[in-house]
């Protein structure tokens, strides 16, 4: 594991007439970090990328300094909002990697501009959910995303930006037509690697033919001894499977 935390820049680009925070460092080929539900907050995994791209992590409209932007009704509008933050970065093609929600996000950009997007990896992606599906409780969600909690960064996050943002990601994980998303798939030709945590319970690996089955180039990867957040849980194993998954893809 990295003996410290690398110190990413914090920046901020003008969309419209509000600016959007991102976070960035490294360099190499531009890789663009979705974040999960809780913020755009790195880890030892996110780390270990900077030393082979040049990570680019926007903060979503609806989370942290973004908050007061939740009015997106849908994961296609989020990510239209996102893949017009990233053009104005200067970015007209780059690998594309989101975590939990961010995952789902990813994969609409994705879908809606497949020319911008070289390689597609997706951690543990909320896009489809198990039959039934509500939300969980916010306590059952912070017990379920580590296998190693020793790993995890702290963050102090204010509890009312916690439970907005908590809102934010329920109202449009709701909002998945399955069947709609499925037939899309089909016809997505970015090359996808979907990684599950082994000891996810929020996401179950057994939702990866959900992804791959539809979907002409993806490949699903079961991380062992990770739970929701594989970057903190196994960073280098993390690190890893997307450094292999871009070169040989870009070769």
């Amino acid at each position: 594991m990295t003996s410290s935390a690398m110190v990413y820049v914090d920046r901020r680009v003008k969309v419209g007439d509000r600016e959007l925070r991102y976070l960035e460092a490294g360099d190499g080929e531009p890789l663009v970090w979705l974040h999960g539900g809780s913020g755009v907050h790195a880890s030892a995994g996110t780390d270990l990328l900077t030393r082979t791209f040049h990570v680019v992590a926007p903060e979503m409209p609806g989370f942290g300094s973004s908050l007061e932007r939740d009015t997106a009704a849908s994961f296609d509008e989020l990510s239209e909002e996102v893949a017009d933050a990233i053009q104005k970065l200067g970015l007209s093609e780059y690998v594309l990697h989101g975590t939990s929600f961010g995952g789902a996000t990813a994969l609409h950009l994705a879908l809606n501009h497949p020319e911008r997007v070289t390689r597609l990896i997706l951690e543990a992606p909320v896009a489809f959910r198990p039959p039934g599906w509500a939300p969980p409780d916010l306590e059952t969600v912070r017990r379920s995303l580590f296998r190693h909690p020793e790993r995890a960064r702290r963050v102090e996050i204010d509890p009312a930006v916690v439970l907005r943002q908590r809102e934010f990601v329920a109202r449009l994980s709701l909002t998945v037509d399955r069947e709609a998303l499925t037939t899309r798939l089909r016809d997505m030709h970015v090359p996808t690697l979907v990684m599950f945590g082994e000891f996810d319970a929020l996401v179950p690996p057994e939702l990866a033919d959900m992804y791959c089955n539809p979907a002409p180039d993806c490949r699903s990867m079961l991380i062992r001894g990770a739970a929701h957040v594989i970057s903190s849980d196994q960073p280098e194993a993390y690190a890893r499977a997307i450094g292999e998954f871009a070169v040989n893809q870009a070769a």
